[in-house]
């Protein structure tokens, strides 16, 4: 059993049974955000809510531990083993959350020391030299910025790096950085033997959308970069997005599976559609392979 396995299951079983995130979330007192990250394999449900979680779904809580339906009941040797290993795993996670935060408080504490010490080491042992400009660029996008971005017109600028070949180095490297989330810095990658594009965000996180002020800026910006580059690069068949904690692989045929328009202009204006509620964005981005 792992996250992942219990997300798309209750994804799954929530998508069947016609409830909105939010109406699940209403039924067992927990925020749309608590079950959008079960659904993305980011955290579990507590053990506490199973037996409310597996009515609400219609399965039992053996199925809900386990991600999958069973043909008939399994045996109660199993059953007790599936449960002490859910237990297991929740008092690990919980675990390796205390000792983060006491790593984390650590460094603090370390840190309050040195920055109090360092008047007096720079005066006795060291010498620091004066810094005329900073050593690095601090992460910081601009929402309006963003928001321009994500336009019609924006998107047909971009027409100028349109390639029929997805070796076409220059014109490929020039589309991923005229597109949202380059500011973080990337690399590409290109698989010519399966006409793939791998492209690298390294100091990206999958959380990192706070830092924007646009809590679904990194989901937005998948959808963009997608439709934008199965549009300008013709023979491309899969796009892999690579960030620090987790990556996405998505597909042509998998893709298209989200509009019903066929031209690009149509499902350009279907995307922006979505790009405008935050519901939809999440559910279409639990569509594609989240690994």
């Amino acid at each position: 059993m792992d996250n992942k396995t219990i997300g798309r299951f209750i994804h799954q079983l929530r998508i069947e049974k016609g409830f909105t995130q939010q109406e699940l979330a209403d039924q067992l007192n927990v925020t749309n955000k608590a079950i959008s990250k079960w659904e993305c394999g980011r955290g579990c449900p507590d053990i506490s809510l199973f037996e409310k979680l597996s009515d609400v779904l219609g399965v039992s809580v053996i199925e809900l531990l386990n991600g999958r339906h069973f043909e008939a009941p399994p045996p109660q040797q199993e059953i007790l083993k599936t449960s002490i290993d859910y237990s297991d795993k929740i008092v690990k996670e919980n675990t390796q959350h205390l000792n983060t935060r006491m790593v984390i408080l650590g460094l603090v504490i370390l840190f309050g020391i040195g920055f109090f010490l360092l008047p007096f080491l720079n005066q006795t042992i060291f010498h620091f030299p004066e810094m005329t400009s900073p050593i690095y660029t601090p992460l910081y996008t601009d929402p309006q910025e963003s928001n321009d971005q994500f336009s019609s017109q924006y998107f047909h600028s971009l027409e100028r790096f349109h390639t029929a070949y997805i070796g076409d180095n220059s014109k490929v490297g020039n589309l991923i950085n005229a597109l949202p989330l380059n500011q973080y810095g990337y690399s590409i990658e290109i698989l010519s033997e399966n006409y793939q594009l791998n492209v690298y965000y390294h100091d990206v996180s999958w959380n990192i959308d706070a830092l924007n002020g646009d809590e679904y800026y990194v989901y937005k910006s998948i959808l963009y970069n997608s439709l934008a580059t199965f549009s300008y690069i013709d023979n491309m068949n899969c796009i892999q997005f690579y960030f620090s904690d987790r990556s996405m692989k998505i597909t042509r045929n998998a893709f298209n599976q989200l509009f019903t328009g066929e031209t690009t202009e149509g499902r350009l204006s279907e995307l922006l559609a979505m790009l405008e509620d935050e519901q939809i964005v999440e559910e279409k981005i639990q569509f594609f392979n989240i690994l």
